[in-house]
C-alpha cells in the first residue's frame, strides 16, 4: 500500500471511531446481520453550505469499502435494503463510490 493510500484509510478510520455511527445492515437476500461504522450526515434544518443547497431530507452515510459488503452491488441490483442507524431504520436509496472507489456514500430516506 502506497502512503497515500495508508493515510487516506487512517483519516477515515480515525475520523469514523471519533465522529462515528455504528450501523446496522441485513441483507433482504438473506444472511447475517453486518455492523458498521459510518459517517452520518442528517441535517436538521434547510441551509446552503459551499453554493449546495440543503435539505432535511438529503441524509447520507459515508462508509469505508469492506464495509457492508454486498450492499452497493444488491441496491445497484434493484433491490430494497434498509439500514438501521441511532436506532431508526432507513432505505437506502443509491450508492456511489466516491474519488479513488475505496469510499462508499449511500442515500439514505428515513423508512
Amino acid at each position: 500500500m502506497n502512503p497515500f493510500d495508508r493515510a487516506a484509510k487512517t483519516a477515515v478510520h480515525r475520523t469514523l471511531s471519533l465522529m462515528g455511527y455504528d450501523a446496522f445492515w441485513t441483507p433482504c437476500s438473506g444472511g447475517s446481520e453486518q455492523k458498521g461504522r459510518v459517517h452520518f450526515n442528517e441535517p436538521t434544518s434547510k441551509d446552503k453550505l459551499a453554493d449546495v443547497d440543503y435539505q432535511p431530507g438529503d441524509l447520507r452515510m459515508e462508509y469505508f469499502e469492506g464495509t457492508f459488503q454486498g450492499l452497493k452491488a444488491s441496491v445497484d441490483a434493484g433491490r430494497s435494503e434498509f439500514v438501521t442507524i441511532k436506532d431508526i431504520q432507513y432505505f437506502v436509496r443509491a450508492v456511489t463510490r466516491d474519488v479513488d472507489g475505496r469510499l462508499y456514500k449511500a442515500t439514505l430516506v428515513k423508512a
